[in-house]
Parts: C-alpha cells; sequence; structure tokens
C-alpha cells in the first residue's frame, strides 16, 4: 500500500475551482488554474457564524435547543382494570 504525502488543502478557493474539484491555489485576482483556462475567477466570502454567549447558552436558549417536555405519566397495567367503565 502506498504512503500518502501530507498535503495542505484549500479553504477558501474560488468557485470555479471548487465546481472542477481542484485544488485551487488561492491567489488574487486570479488563481493561476483560472488565468490558465482564461476563466473568470471569483472567490465568495465565507459566512461566519456567530457563537452564542455562554450565558444564553447555559439558560437554555442556544439556537437549536428545545425546551424538555415532561413526560405523560404511564399507568402500570395493573391499575388499567380500575380505569374500565363498569
Amino acid at each position: 500500500m502506498a504512503i500518502r504525502r501530507a498535503h495542505r488543502k484549500s479553504r477558501h478557493g474560488c468557485t470555479n475551482c471548487k465546481q472542477r474539484r481542484v485544488k485551487c491555489d488561492e491567489t488574487r485576482p486570479y488563481c493561476q488554474n483560472c488565468t490558465r483556462r482564461n476563466n473568470t475567477c471569483v472567490y465568495v466570502t465565507p459566512v461566519r457564524v456567530l457563537s452564542e454567549p455562554i450565558a444564553s447558552a447555559e439558560a437554555g436558549t442556544s439556537i437549536g435547543c428545545l425546551p424538555i417536555k415532561p413526560e405523560p405519566a404511564v399507568l402500570p397495567y395493573s391499575s388499567w382494570a380500575s380505569l374500565t367503565p363498569s
């Protein structure tokens, strides 16, 4: 089995390189791949997700948290007989 060499991943590549699934050298304003292929080179600024403050996360108000609903009480089988009408 061949040993893989370590390589750096392109995190902020241009849209053309991402669509072609090739490594972008991320040079601005035009990467080498787009220059060679005579393509327009467009970089999209990544959207950063802001984290919630610790105080609100502890209070349970962070995004994606739902209030916990209490489970309905489950009656034991022996008490079912008392629920049926006589």
